[in-house]
């Protein structure tokens, strides 16, 4: 299929190529050329390459963030099974790389716009070859903005409209000759997660490390782990041995993985610990009833 395009490559300079397919040159003029090659030098002048690579290899830092953080959270409002999880997987990954990355794409072609009409001085040009970008390439020109969220480009009659009013002198879309805020905000946060995930490897940035372990326990509890559970839970109560929740969460783990005789021994421990009568009579009557389990189970 024929495509009128163009497009820019190359992290370094040296390597930086500005792609013309033949049909772009084919059918433009010498001056759409120059407007439309003027908007591929404003990604370099941006530096919207190097955004979009550091967006990219902070996907994997902001991943691990939410699946330590916030993904626990929503496996306990929505509950922990297959599905579930699968939901949790996919919105973020369609939240970061869709949403967040094409609204990013969108707002980048605004600002290579921006500067192929103030490099050039020819917005008429630019505005009439983006016009034939669209009828030769299939495209429609107008484009409903709740679409435009899942497209990399914005409309042609957006980027026209957006055009007009950096040309009439609007000082909020001069902004876009600026440095965006959301780069700022991305090179402000890549190394900031990034030392963040390097400082505490091995431990959660808002909870204390026996939390840390504690919320460890419960994940793979949910997942019928139990002695990678049973291993976490005893991590917590080393570190705090005064965690009630811990031993609770670690006695049910006892007992579903069968070992009866410590998931006692835990409860014991709980009800040595707690003062509430309500409470203590509560616990009793689980440890009765795993204690008849258990003699149930014992041979002779």
């Amino acid at each position: 299929a024929r495509v009128a395009n163009a497009g820019v490559a190359g992290l370094l300079p040296w390597s930086r190529r500005i792609f013309l397919t033949d049909y772009l040159l084919e059918n433009f003029t010498p001056e759409e050329i120059e407007t439309i090659v003027a908007h591929e030098f404003g990604h370099v002048k941006y530096k919207h390459i190097w955004v979009y690579l550091a967006f990219s290899l902070s996907y994997f830092s902001a991943a691990t963030l939410y699946y330590s953080y916030a993904e626990p959270v929503y496996r306990d409002l929505f509950g922990g099974g297959p599905i579930a999880g699968a939901i949790s997987v996919l919105f973020f990954f369609y939240f970061y790389l869709i949403l967040l990355f094409r609204l990013l794409s969108r707002r980048f072609e605004h600002q290579a716009d921006i500067y192929a009409v103030e490099v050039t001085g020819k917005p008429r040009v630019y505005a009439f070859a983006l016009l034939k970008l669209a009828e030769l390439n299939y495209v429609p020109r107008a484009i409903k903005r709740i679409f435009e969220l899942m497209l990399t480009h914005p409309s042609v009659e957006r980027r026209i409209y957006i055009v007009g009013r950096y040309v009439g002198g609007d000082p909020e879309v001069a902004k876009f000759r600026r440095t965006l805020p959301e780069v700022k905000l991305i090179a402000l946060a890549v190394p900031l997660t990034l030392g963040l995930l390097i400082a505490s490897p091995d431990k959660t940035l808002f909870e204390s490390e026996s939390d840390y372990h504690y919320l460890r326990g419960l994940q793979f509890h949910r997942e019928g782990m139990w002695d990678e559970a049973i291993r976490e839970f005893s991590e917590a109560i080393k570190l705090n041995p005064s965690d009630k929740e811990a031993y609770l969460a670690r006695a049910l783990s006892y007992y579903r993985s069968g070992r009866l005789e410590e998931a006692i021994l835990d409860l014991f421990k709980l009800r040595e610990m707690v003062e509430d009568g309500k409470v203590r009579r509560v616990i009793e009557e689980m440890i009765l009833e795993i204690d008849s389990e258990r003699s149930k189970k014992a041979p002779g």
